[in-house]
């Protein structure tokens, strides 16, 4: 577990304020120990009978630790597979599982594990001995190296939105090798059914990998992330390029003669921020130690958080006071990251990592404007421009399906419609040119629900899929009246720049029927 939550131990949906209020939900009805949402969810598979017989014969104490039980509870579930009297294959097949104990053994996170797991299993009076202790820490390996992250099943979410995360171990999809561009792609529902979906093609006989690191990650970044996660250091063709197939996500602009990017020399260096590691401009040929990019990323990272901070806590507070106000500060807010891109972009290259993580933060905000009923031209176009940009990056690092991907160019599709409807309003632009920007953003959501329809649909994400199977048939019927329009203006020189339907943003209609209320 990864939240101090209590979940329901049959469908793992979070129960807030059982530890404060323990009558307010279902116990199994054998056990007393396991919360539930209802009686539906005791007979669940997830809540199996061996753990129900652990928790009836340790029922004081489990009731007495119950916290220390839901942060432990993966592991119980692992240890109880390992029990005597489960599933031999299951077993089996876990004991093949990679834990990396000598690289694990002695260290921080090996005694962090030894405070809040195999200690918590000495008080369940599960833990005996050092054999008993070494298979509980051997179990946690397993879990670190190989486990992936899930959200928990909350229905109506949108996005994880400070919801707590899980940890599934799933046999057959851990048996996926690394590489930081990987050719698969997951998608788990709410049942945690895994499905692996091939991101790119993938010929006949070749590895089937998954990234387990973030790939808008710089090398240097990916490498730390997987040598202390899964202990080991990437060797893919990503990592040995110091581009990074042309990405250049870890370079930066040249401070001598500011004409090309700094990129490491040799990639394998196993000190790449060191004094003695060489970092060189690609054109004037200057060298520059490690340890001055590292002293210039960890500023641009110090820049990008006072931005977040001191801004977001200005707008929380007017928030509460001043609907209108807060539109405005939220506008402020833009232009201060605005500004701080800006000035990063002459250190940066524009595809830097450090750059890809304020670029994300701008388009959060200007998420919040395009919902607004009459959203500014500006901000309209600065979110198309930065999206493609971001879109560019994941094209290269992240190729073929991708989730965030399908998310951006949903994101992309409104307000290529909106900027082009108010061009042909004000007679800016012609019907032909009309036809044109609108058929880009069908294609855009095209694009974008060829991946999120392969989300479950109650996830976050496909959720987002139905919406853009909503809004794509709204869009095709703009796109045959502005035709329409286009076949008038070709035969009549003045045409009527007001009678295409305007694409209807999202929370628009709530809105209008907002404001006819109070009339």
């Amino acid at each position: 577990m990864f939240a101090n939550d209590v979940f329901c131990f049959g469908c793992m949906r979070p129960l807030p304020g059982y530890l404060s209020s323990k009558t307010s939900y279902t116990r199994c009805s054998k056990c007393g120990v396991a919360a539930l949402c209802n009686r539906a969810c005791e007979d669940s598979g997830l809540h199996s009978t061996a753990e129900c017989d652990l928790l009836r014969a340790k029922r004081d104490v489990m009731l007495e630790n119950m916290e220390d039980l839901m942060h432990t509870l993966v592991h119980l579930k692992l240890w109880l597979v390992m029990s005597a009297g489960s599933d031999q294959d299951v077993r089996e097949r876990l004991s093949k599982m990679e834990a990396h104990m000598n690289e694990r053994r002695g260290n921080e996170v090996w005694f962090e594990r030894e405070a809040n797991v195999v200690d918590v299993f000495r008080r369940f009076g599960l833990v005996r001995s050092e054999n008993e202790a070494e298979l509980v820490q051997w179990l946690c390996g397993v879990l670190d190296v190989n486990s992936f992250e899930l959200r928990t099943p909350v229905p109506g979410s949108n996005g994880n939105n400070g919801s707590p995360l899980l940890r599934g171990l799933f046999l057959e999809a851990a048996l996926m090798a690394h590489a930081c561009r990987g050719t698969a792609h997951i998608a788990v529902d709410d049942r945690f059914q895994m499905t692996v979906y091939a991101a790119v093609p993938i010929p006949a006989g070749e590895t089937i990998t998954f990234n387990y690191t973030s790939s808008l990650l710089g090398t240097i970044e990916r490498q730390e992330h997987l040598q202390v996660g899964k202990y080991f250091r990437c060797e893919c063709s990503m990592c040995v390029d110091p581009l990074e197939h042309g990405s250049f996500v870890s370079c930066i602009l040249c401070p001598r003669c500011k004409k090309d990017y700094v990129a490491i020399q040799n990639a394998r260096d196993k000190d790449p921020y060191g004094r003695k590691t060489k970092w060189q401009c690609r054109k004037c040929k200057r060298i520059f130690r490690g340890c001055l990019i590292k002293s210039t990323i960890e500023i641009g990272k110090d820049l990008i958080e006072d931005v977040g901070d001191g801004n977001s806590k200005v707008a929380i507070r007017y928030r509460i006071h001043y609907i209108k106000l807060c539109v405005y500060i939220i506008l402020i807010y833009a232009q201060a990251m605005e500004s701080l891109l800006e000035r990063l972009s002459s250190t940066f290259h524009t595809n830097h990592f450090v750059m890809l993580t304020l670029k994300q933060k701008v388009l959060a905000v200007y998420r919040k404007e395009v919902g607004n009923l009459n959203p500014q031209r500006k901000i309209l176009q600065k979110m198309l421009e930065i999206g493609k940009q971001v879109v560019d990056v994941l094209d290269i690092v992240e190729p073929g399906i991708s989730r965030l991907k399908g998310i951006l160019l949903y994101e992309m599709h409104l307000p290529i419609a909106i900027l082009a409807n108010r061009s042909y309003a004000s007679r800016e632009i012609t019907a032909e040119r009309l036809v044109s920007c609108l058929e880009e953003s069908q294609a855009c959501l095209k694009r974008s629900l060829q991946m999120l329809l392969l989300e479950p649909a109650s996830t976050p994400e496909g959720m987002l899929a139905k919406r853009a199977l909503q809004e794509m048939k709204h869009l095709a019927q703009n796109v045959a009246d502005a035709r329409t329009l286009q076949l008038r203006q070709m035969s009549t020189p003045q045409e009527d720049h007001s009678s295409v339907k305007k694409p209807e943003r999202r929370g628009s209609h709530r809105q209008s029927k907002n404001r006819n209320r109070t009339k």
